[in-house]
């Protein structure tokens, strides 16, 4: 079976302006870099897919930057703009409490997954776990909160067209890999 390998990332360094000719500019500050990544993505035993951008300048450089890939924990961030979207507009605040439900748990990193049902948490610390630590409990709790299809629409309302979050984070099973789903250029976009 073949693997994919999902690589999603940002970094403060040059290549290609966005929209310039590769032909009329002076040798890319990256262009070892391209040729390394591009190399190394082609000897991987899955698909690669990377976009790096220094956002002072624009400079891109990518392999695949538009290949629609599992999320895994990248689409934590999505959750957590559209978290902020909704106290932004007054739905909710950080002091907020959400009980943990069954349905809920998600194991793997974090704690909220072993707490007792029926326990509650307050969004910031549920924004907490699920970034600092990538506590897949405490971002279906987040999810159930803001509403999937929420989270779906202000993705696309931003202009990320590959972005979906079709299920709640379900680490165990295989839908996880089609479930959550965007590429390099949404990621680094958002």
């Amino acid at each position: 079976m073949r693997r994919i390998v999902s690589v999603l990332g940002i970094a403060a360094i040059a290549a290609t302006p966005l929209g310039a000719r590769a032909d009329l500019l002076p040798q890319s500050p990256l262009a070892q870099l391209q040729a390394t990544i591009s190399s190394e993505a082609g000897d991987a035993p899955g698909r690669v897919a990377v976009e790096i951008k220094d956002l002072p300048t624009g400079y891109v450089s990518a392999v695949h930057a538009n290949s629609v890939m599992p999320a895994a924990s990248t689409i934590k961030i999505p959750i957590m703009v559209e978290v902020f979207r909704q106290m932004q507009a007054g739905k909710f605040d950080l002091n907020r409490e959400v009980q943990l439900l069954p349905a809920d748990r998600d194991w793997g990193s974090g704690s909220i997954a072993g707490a007792p049902i029926g326990e509650t948490f307050p969004v910031s610390e549920l924004l907490t776990q699920m970034i600092a630590v990538s506590d897949n409990t405490a971002a279906n709790m987040l999810i159930r909160l803001v509403g999937r299809r929420a989270i779906n629409a202000t993705m696309e309302d931003l202009g990320l067209h590959h972005t979906q979050l079709a299920n709640y984070i379900r680490t165990a099973e295989w839908s996880v890999r089609t479930a959550l789903r965007t590429t390099p250029a949404d990621m680094v976009a958002l």
